[in-house]
């Protein structure tokens, strides 16, 4: 089934060849697979606790995708039952509106409520796996992956449609998001002799580099290889797992609406491996006998409080360097050892914990799981901060939260470790504000290694000629994909560098170098090699928003950027020092592409081309003026027209082709730029000596593109069969990231 997008309860072994495996680690379901697998606890779910779904794994939203109308996503409309099953809901549900959706949007919403089920982790090769029961309805139902331009549908099905009857296939797409849609790759094929409302079944796929299998129960029904797409990396790239059901409207929507579940049993991930797995040793226990220090000696009272006498625990009291109070997140078995021992304290046990020694000591880990000092059969046993819910999980590469304990009395010493230097009273502070020192700046310079020794393209791609961006590619230990999220600046500082690349510019940020190259941070906050008052700049990876930050004790997310060539180039430093004006909807980027190292450019001098420049800029802000002056007694004028657009018969002006357009003056070597938002139906065209507002011929505006609501204040496509993240999102609202609704239009799905 097309999708224009945004953006076994019994193991089977196969061949009597395949390898023999630990038995408390499942299988994939593959018909004669003779493959190392290694199971991914962090990554897979067996929905085995009744209730919501684990926060830590999933989330039940997509970017601002609000759901295929009549249906609309809601929170809560997936759970897992008392029978081990995670149930996904569609049913009547009467006044309900999505969230961020005005309540006289002509959004198509029509009282049902649908499920959205989204992983929190960006996979990339291994297998995937579901045992699932489908909802026998006239609605979508589906098990797909999503990543920034590629889509893998491993199952889509409509089991009961009312106009087509049972409809059942896989599907891969790749995204042009730079484009207007026209270029999208799709290459739907339809599985027979199934119905996956009959009865549970195994839908998986295997990724690897050289392209994705298919399979259902065991059965390969589908082989897509690399080399035959126009795009290998829409295939390659990190992708999150979704299940979700929707109403389409060309299936038919029942008239009498009613409750429909689809039910999946787990979800499972395994890693591509060369050696079969090992039974794990037990784990090496932690150091043994009471804490170095007592409850009284560290100050702690939190357990005592609750009426307990051996026994005190803390979240961040005295856990920081030199007793500082700090707050530890994200941490793995190791490290949180580390992180007690150096206060003179112990991790906790699970039944400490369960008791409530830890409760309430604050850092909000109460409803968050932290790690005890308790082993399990594969690591040890994290808890949730304030007792409850206990799982066992490996010592590396798991991260939870930090909390720590201590003893009411020492009867058996340890020998104690090399005691802290004692630091120097710190110099009292002067009278009156002081003017804090400018930060360290990164190291100068370019990249170590240029855009095309990396392989990155992200930002070339997107016409820039000058740097190149990523978040993954390169960035791990010895050249792997990794993402890197949590980070201080120092941090990222060092994730760039020995990758051979450098931190990026908020310029460059804000120019979308960075946009779309993977691990979801788009829409997060990045640091910059920019300083600021009191720290450097940090910007949403897709450009937007900035602040200023500390560069310790505060993390964010890490992107890279590096240079087409290592030539230190004027128009760097020009463009992070020129475009970072006041200016609301415009950026001026002066750059001097042609100059030579010395700053020559055919006998013109630098000084020359920076005041040509500089006079560019004062034309184009001028021009920007003039334009919004304009618009304004446009609009006015327009009110009392005849000639205003048409409202169509959904109460909701036609938008037509509307769109930003950049139009870009060469001037000795130095190009000028402006970004504006324009009406619908104007093309601007920006010279540095004039500007004029023309209209479009009318075989240029495609009418079933978009319409406006009646409000004018939200925007939403037409006969919307799924959001695409060429467009974001299928409902489309005014918001602070998005701003307001002017985008390039397309009905080419």
């Amino acid at each position: 089934m097309v999708r224009n997008v945004l953006c076994a309860a019994v193991v089977l072994l196969g061949a009597a060849t395949r390898p023999a495996f630990a038995a408390e680690s499942p299988m994939p379901t593959i018909d004669g697979d003779t493959k190392f697998w290694a199971y991914e606890t962090a990554h897979s779910d067996e929905f085995d606790a009744a209730g919501a779904i684990s926060a830590a794994k999933w989330t039940q939203e997509l970017g601002e995708w609000k759901g295929t109308p009549p249906g609309a996503f809601k929170q809560g409309n997936a759970a897992i039952s008392s029978g081990k099953q995670l149930v996904l809901t569609s049913k009547n549900d009467a006044g309900f509106v999505p969230a961020g959706i005005d309540e006289n949007c002509d959004c198509g919403f029509g009282d049902i409520s649908t499920p959205l089920v989204v992983s929190s982790s960006f996979l990339t090769y291994g297998f995937y796996e579901v045992r699932a029961k489908m909802a026998k309805a006239s609605l979508l139902s589906s098990f797909w992956l999503q990543g920034e331009s590629g889509e893998i549908n491993i199952l889509d099905t409509v089991p009961a449609s009312i106009n087509n009857g049972l409809k059942v296939s896989n599907n891969y797409h790749c995204f042009d998001p730079a484009g207007d849609g026209s270029k999208t790759e799709d290459d739907e094929n339809t599985i027979g002799n199934l119905d996956p409302s009959d009865g549970f079944h195994t839908y998986g796929v295997e990724r690897q580099a050289s392209g994705v299998k298919f399979y259902v129960d065991g059965k390969l029904v589908r082989t897509l290889t690399s080399n035959t797409v126009s795009d290998a990396s829409c295939l390659q790239q990190p992708m999150s797992v979704i299940f979700s059901m929707e109403t389409i409207e060309s299936e038919g929507i029942p008239s009498a609406f009613n409750t429909h579940t689809s039910n999946l049993e787990y979800f499972r991930f395994w890693s591509h491996s060369t050696a079969p797995p090992v039974t794990p040793s037990p784990p090496t226990p932690p150091p043994s006998g009471p804490a170095r220090k007592t409850c009284a000696e560290l100050g702690w009272s939190v357990g005592l409080t609750k009426g307990d006498t051996t026994a005190c625990g803390e979240s961040d009291n005295k856990l920081g360097t030199n007793g500082a109070t700090t707050c530890h997140s994200n941490k793995n078995f190791e490290d949180a050892q580390g992180i007690c021992s150096a206060a003179g304290s112990r991790l906790c046990t699970a039944t400490e914990i369960q008791a409530g020694v830890t409760k309430g000591s604050g850092c909000g880990f109460d409803n968050k799981e932290v790690w005890s000092s308790t082993p399990c059969a594969t690591g040890y046993t994290v808890v949730k901060g304030k007792g409850g819910t206990e799982r066992c999980l490996p010592t590396s590469d798991v991260t939870v939260e930090v909390r720590c304990c201590s003893d009411v009395t020492v009867t058996t010493n340890p020998s104690p470790p090399t005691p802290p230097v004692t630091p120097a009273p710190p110099t009292p502070p002067p009278s009156g504000p002081v003017t804090p020192s400018p930060p360290t700046p990164p190291p100068s310079g370019p990249a170590r290694k240029t855009c095309a020794e990396l392989g990155w393209r992200v930002g070339l791609t997107k016409g820039d000629t000058t740097a190149c961006g990523e978040s993954d590619n390169k960035l791990g230990t010895n050249g792997a994909t990794t993402c890197h999220s949590n980070k201080n600046f120092e941090d990222a500082q060092g994730i760039c560098s020995a990758a051979g690349s450098r931190l990026c510019t908020a310029t460059e940020i804000q120019a979308e170098v960075t946009r779309g190259s993977g691990c979801g941070f788009d829409n997060k906050e990045v640091w910059s090699s920019t300083p600021c008052a009191t720290g450097y700049t940090v910007v949403k990876g897709k450009g937007g928003t900035e602040r200023c930050l500390p560069t310790s004790d505060v993390t964010v997310e890490v992107r890279c950027c590096a240079d087409v060539t290592n030539v230190a180039f004027l128009a760097a430093s020009m463009a992070g020092s020129i475009s970072r004006g006041d200016v609301q909807h415009a950026e001026i980027s002066l750059s001097a592409l042609d100059m030579d190292a010395n700053g020559a450019d055919g006998g013109v001098s630098a000084g020359a081309t920076v005041a040509a420049a500089l006079a560019a800029a004062v034309v184009v802000l001028g021009a920007l003026a003039a334009v919004v002056m304009r618009r304004r007694s446009g609009a006015a004028a327009a009110a009392d027209s005849p000639d205003a657009p048409a409202h169509n018969e959904e109460g909701a002006a036609e938008l037509g082709n509307s769109t930003a357009r950049r139009q870009s003056k060469s001037y000795r070597g130095s190009v000028a730029s402006v970004d504006m938002e324009i009406e619908r139906g104007e093309v601007v065209d920006l010279s540095l000596n004039e500007m004029s507002i023309q209209s479009p011929p009318e075989d240029a505006i495609d009418d079933n593109a978009f319409v406006l609501t009646d409000k004018g204040t939200s925007i939403r496509m037409k006969s919307v069969r799924r959001g695409n993240p060429l467009y974001v999102q299928s409902m489309y609202v005014d918001s602070p990231e998005h701003g307001p609704a002017s985008m390039a239009a397309s009905t080419d799905m």
